[in-house]
């Protein structure tokens, strides 16, 4: 959390003058606003991108001056298109904060019913109700949430939106399928790589700004649901996707009996992946190797049919009858 936010503007005014008329906040909020190509004759501009990191500069001067929930959700913007689910969940936790810290004094300010009409206090009601509802702008904040880039894998790269498309019902035509992007998310998740942290951090402070426009707007206040469900999105498919196993139940000492169960002996159960041991002066040709490496294959074969056919066969009598066959050479 930005501790310079929270200083107050001055004793008198703690979240300063209302910006609304200041040129800078003007000036900063066309910048921040989409161009659209403009022809001259048979030339056509290429809008200019926005400079989010100045963007993120001019905000955050302005609101050493003027704490506003316009400005705020301004730098959450440029926080997202910078630093992605860690910059949605660093200023959308910043902004629940600060609702609550100048919750009368943020910008736009509510009046009160001391000295003001009922007209002046609903129109301040409903500009702070327009300010928040920018949280719910399909081509601002909403935008930016679903253009966080989940992986950059040169095979494929995944977005918010992607997901949001491939399980929305019904599904565009266009939309990946819903199989393929579970199986994305959980391999992500299995390499810690999926900022599922983030977006639940942003949904809980979501939640708290939701309670605090119901506090402070009462029926004025936005319905931040369609946000929610949206940060809600990634932490649900992968609940989903990769369930939680619950832990085995502990053994009981006094439960299962296997029935007609022998006791193992330790001289019963010899080694059945050790290959054959020979004195360190024996030396075999390539045609003698090929002869005991058969037979112990096949050592290995007879053994596993056994037990297969007849469980209850001890241990020690079948190998007795393998070192019998092995040393005289003969199969019986």
């Amino acid at each position: 959390m930005d501790m310079s936010l929270t200083k107050p503007v001055s004793a008198e005014q703690p979240c300063g003058p209302d910006p609304e008329y200041d040129p800078e906040y003007l000036l900063l909020f066309s910048r921040a606003a989409p161009q659209a190509e403009a022809q001259y004759g048979d030339f056509v501009s290429t809008p200019e991108a926005v400079n989010w990191p100045e963007i993120e500069r001019d905000a955050r001067r302005l609101l050493t001056r003027s704490k506003d929930i316009r400005v705020l959700i301004l730098l959450l913007r440029s926080r997202i298109q910078q630093a992605g689910a860690q910059g949605l969940a660093e200023m959308l936790t910043q902004l629940a904060e600060l609702s609550v810290i100048w919750s009368d004094a943020l910008h736009p300010q509510l009046l009160t019913g001391e000295g003001a009409s009922a007209e002046s206090i609903e129109d301040a009601a409903l500009a702070r109700s327009n300010a928040l509802a920018a949280l719910l702008d399909h081509e601002g904040v909403m935008a930016d949430i679903r253009g966080i880039t989940l992986s950059n894998s040169a095979a494929l790269r995944l977005q918010v939106r992607d997901v949001e498309r491939a399980l929305s019902n019904p599904r565009p035509a266009d939309a990946l399928a819903p199989e393929s992007v579970r199986q994305q998310l959980a391999d992500l998740e299995a390499r810690g790589a999926l900022p599922l942290a983030a977006f639940r951090e942003a949904q809980e402070s979501a939640e708290r700004l939701q309670v605090w426009a119901r506090e402070t707007l009462g029926d004025l206040a936005p319905d931040f649901s369609r946000l929610r469900q949206l940060l809600a999105l990634l932490p649900d498919v992968v609940q989903t996707t990769t369930p939680e196993i619950p832990p085995s139940p502990a053994p009981d000492p006094a439960g299962t009996v296997m029935v007609n169960a022998v006791p193992a002996r330790a001289e019963d159960v010899p080694p059945v992946n050790t290959p054959p041991v020979y004195p360190s002066h024996t030396m075999l040709n390539r045609g003698q190797f090929a002869i005991v490496m058969m037979r112990w294959n096949a050592c290995g074969a007879f053994v596993a049919g056994l037990r297969a056919v007849n469980p209850a066969a001890r241990p020690s009598h079948c190998y007795a009858r393998l070192k019998d066959w092995w040393e005289n050479g003969s199969r019986r």
